[in-house]
């Protein structure tokens, strides 16, 4: 899963990021139907994060105002209940 995520990141973002521990996961059934692994990661290097591959945009947002986004539906009080102070 490390491999795929860093994969993933560097895709979507341009980032190399070292994978940490895994934070938790959530899974959300339905339709559509939602498993997300959070992870801690660092970011190597000091390139700005750029959309690619299918992202249609990426950008740094501060914890405090990730419920403004349009997030995985519960994704913010998972958050919160990992102890993630958002």
């Amino acid at each position: 899963m490390a491999d795929a995520l860093k994969r993933e990141v560097t895709e979507e973002t341009g980032l190399t990021i070292e994978v940490g521990q895994l934070i938790g996961f959530l899974e959300i059934v339905g339709d559509p139907h939602f498993v997300i692994f959070d992870f801690y990661a660092d970011v190597i290097g000091d390139d700005p994060p750029r959309a690619a591959g299918d992202a249609a945009d990426v950008r740094w947002v501060p914890l405090k105002q990730v419920e403004q986004l349009d997030c995985t539906p519960r994704f913010a009080e998972t958050l919160r209940g990992w102890g993630i102070p958002i």
